[in-house]
């Protein structure tokens, strides 16, 4: 957390909140683990999800996939501000 930003006291809450949900089901596995496991830490339970959950391959088209679709949210999100504040909008 030393590193997290963001950019509204809202957005800190949401992010402080939704890691102590995690946190708090991190716990409550660990109390139904046998005795022999019970020193588990909550890396250890986040290490495991990532071997169990494994993220989707990636391929370099669904990558620039991803990449234009950013691109359009963020032309749109500029052009929608702009437009509130009644500023010309610049392609």
């Amino acid at each position: 957390m030393a590193d997290y930003q963001v950019r509204n006291w809202k957005a800190w809450h949401h992010h402080v909140a939704l890691v102590l949900l995690a946190m708090f089901w991190i716990l409550r596995e660990q109390k139904h683990l046998p005795p022999e496991f019970k020193d588990i830490t909550p890396q250890d339970v986040a290490r495991f999800l990532k071997i169990w959950m494994p993220l989707k391959e990636k391929t370099s088209s669904t990558v620039a996939e991803v990449t234009v679709k950013n691109k359009n949210n963020r032309k749109n999100s500029r052009r929608s501000k702009m437009k509130r504040k009644g500023r010309q909008i610049i392609e």
